[in-house]
C-alpha cells in the first residue's frame, strides 16, 4: 500500500510521513515485512525438520526417540555446521538462495544477518506482552528483548525462569527466537550453568558467542537434556583408553577449549559406537581427537595445531592427520544424513 504524505510515518516516530522519512528519503522497513519474511523462512525450516523426523522414525521404528534431542540436533546442524557440498550452513544456503526475492535493500541486509544466529540463555525479567520477553543474557550480560514463536500468558512465568533460544535480529533493538524457544528453571540446571559461565568468563561478547556455537551440542545436552550426566558405555577397552588419555590432558592443561574434556569424550564415544575402530596406538587417536576438537575453535582461544597435538602424546603428525581425517569423514557423514533425509532413504 502506498504511503500518503499526510499518513503517520511507518518508522514509528509519530510524525507525518512528509515531515519525517520523506524529507530524508530514509528507507524503512515495517515490522509486518520482517515478520512475513521470517514466517516464510520458518515454514521451510519446519518442513525440512519434519522430513528429517520422518526419516529417523522410519530408520528406528522400535527405539524410543527424545523429541527435544532430535530437534536440538537438527537445529545445531541447520544453524551452526557447514554442509559438505556448499561449505555453508543450511540457514546460510537458504538465505543466499532466496535473498534476491527481497526488494528492499535494508530488509535484504537484515535478512542476511539472520545467517549468524547466536544461542542465548536469558534470565526472564518481564513479559512485555504475550509474545515478547525482556531479560539478561546469562553468558554475555546483555539486556535483550526477544520475540517468541508461541505466545504465552505472562502469569505462567515463575521467578527464576530462563529462556533458551537461538536469536536473530528483528530490528535495531529486538531479537527473534529462531524457529522455537525453550523454558527452563535455575533449579533444573543451576549447577551445570555455573560451569558453563566459568568457561566463558572474562571474554568479550563475540568470543563468548563463538565458544557457545562451537560447544552448542554439548551445552544443550548438558543444560536442556542432562545427557552428559549419564555415564558413557564403551564396548572396547582400547576405546576407553583413548578417552582417558584425552580427558586427562584436558583436565591437566586447563585451557579455554573443552576444559573438562566432555565435548571430545562425547564425540569420541559416538564415533566408536558407529565405526568400532581397531586401536593399536591409543596415543595417536588421542592426539587426533585433540587436534580435531581444537580445529573448530577460534584462534583467540589458542587451539593446538596438528604438530602441537602430536607432541602432547608423542605421536607422529602423519598419524594425527590420518585419525583426524577419519573423524572428519564421520562428521561429514552425519551432516549429510541430517540434511538430506530423502537422499538417504533412496539409497
Amino acid at each position: 500500500m502506498k504511503i500518503q504524505r499526510n499518513d503517520p510515518c511507518p518508522c514509528g516516530s509519530g510524525k507525518k510521513y512528509k515531515k519525517c522519512c520523506l524529507l530524508t528519503k530514509k528507507e524503512f522497513i515495517s515490522p509486518q515485512e520482517v515478520y512475513m519474511l521470517y514466517q516464510g523462512l520458518r515454514k521451510d525450516y519446519i518442513e525440512d525438520f519434519e522430513g528429517y523426523l520422518s526419516f529417523i522414525e522410519n530408520e528406528s521404528p522400535t527405539e524410543p526417540l527424545n523429541p527435544m534431542l532430535l530437534e536440538q540436533t537438527f537445529m545445531e546442524r541447520a544453524l551452526y555446521h557447514s554442509l559438505p557440498d556448499s561449505k555453508r550452513t543450511w540457514l546460510q544456503d537458504y538465505i543466499e538462495g532466496t535473498v534476491h526475492q527481497v526488494s528492499s535493500k535494508k530488509l535484504a541486509d537484515l535478512y542476511r544477518s539472520w545467517a549468524t544466529a547466536v544461542p542465548s540463555l536469558l534470565r526472564i525479567e518481564q513479559a512485555l506482552d504475550d509474545s515478547q520477553l525482556s531479560g539478561t543474557d546469562l553468558f554475555t550480560g546483555e539486556k535483550k528483548v526477544v520475540l517468541l514463536n508461541t505466545p504465552i500468558a505472562g502469569e505462567t512465568l515463575t521467578n527464576g525462569q530462563l529462556l533458551f533460544a537461538n536469536l536473530i535480529p528483528f530490528d535495531d533493538e529486538r531479537f527473534m527466537a529462531f524457529a522455537s524457544e525453550w523454558f527452563l528453571t535455575l533449579t533444573d540446571i543451576g549447577a551445570n550453568l555455573d560451569g558453563w559461565r566459568k568457561q566463558v568468563a572474562g571474554n568479550n561478547v563475540a568470543e563468548i558467542e563463538s565458544a557457545l556455537i562451537s560447544n552448542y551440542r554439548l551445552m544443550v545436552y548438558d543444560l536442556l537434556l542432562g545427557i552428559t550426566k549419564q555415564p558413557l558405555t564403551w564396548s572396547d577397552q582400547s576405546h576407553k583408553d583413548v578417552s582417558k588419555l584425552y580427558m586427562d590432558h584436558r583436565l591437566q592443561a586447563g585451557g579455554a577449549i573443552d576444559a573438562d574434556g566432555k565435548e571430545g569424550e562425547f564425540f569420541w564415544n559416538r564415533f566408536c559406537e558407529s565405526e568400532a575402530p581397531v586401536i593399536r596406538m591409543p596415543e595417536r587417536y588421542a592426539a587426533g581427537l585433540l587436534s580435531f576438537i581444537d580445529e573448530g575453535y577460534p584462534k583467540n582461544l589458542n587451539p593446538l595445531s596438528k604438530k602441537e597435538a602430536a607432541a602432547v602424546f608423542g605421536a607422529s603428525v602423519s598419524g594425527v592427520d590420518a585419525v583426524e581425517r577419519q573423524l572428519r569423514i564421520f562428521m561429514d557423514n552425519e551432516l549429510e544424513l541430517l540434511h538430506s533425509p530423502e537422499k538417504q532413504s533412496n539409497r
